[in-house]
């Protein structure tokens, strides 16, 4: 799960590093590994993210989610469609604070990297968390990914759709 960014794949975290360099370090790993990139999106306010194709879920939940079956992932349900992406946050950056209503979300952090969660409105304190932490929400859940102040923060994330009718996008995000 680690390979990502160990020494191998030659990706520095640090702050100094620039953010297309951490870009082109997570896109020439991915690319070594078989993952076709479906989108690479580098304009967020908050880092990038890479969303990968459906068809590679399987490998993506073996490599970054190794202690969860693909079923746990699928919540038991073998007909909810996973969509794997690599999440990006820059240094001092923050997604915001949101929920969706077609999908629940797991995610398992590749660095070190802090997240909050609660049932409603009122956002609770971060909880900080180093590599190989795995947090699930359901949707509806609040949560928001948060970077650390002194290097990125680089996340595995899978989507689970939870409307087969009507698959979650990216205009299924309600901010908060």
């Amino acid at each position: 799960m680690e390979r990502l960014i160990d020494a191998e794949s030659n990706i520095n975290t640090d702050k100094l590093i620039t953010k297309d360099s951490i870009i082109l370090g997570v896109k020439e790993y991915l690319l070594s590994e078989g993952y076709p990139i479906v989108e690479l999106n580098m304009e967020k306010p908050w880092g990038a993210y890479f969303r990968l194709d459906n068809n590679d879920s399987e490998k993506f939940i073996n490599e970054f989610f190794p202690s969860i079956t693909k079923l746990e992932l699928k919540l038991g349900h073998e007909k909810i469609e996973i969509s794997p992406k690599i999440l990006i946050v820059s240094p001092g950056k923050m997604l915001s604070w949101q929920y969706h209503n077609r999908r629940a979300e797991a995610w398992s952090f590749l660095s070190d990297g802090a997240y909050t969660m609660g049932l409603d409105n009122n956002e609770p304190a971060p909880q900080f968390v180093k590599p190989g932490h795995i947090v699930q929400f359901s949707d509806n859940m609040r949560h928001r990914l948060i970077g650390c102040v002194d290097s990125y923060t680089i996340v595995a994330e899978v989507w689970q759709h939870i409307d087969d009718n009507h698959p979650s996008d990216e205009e299924d995000i309600i901010r908060l």
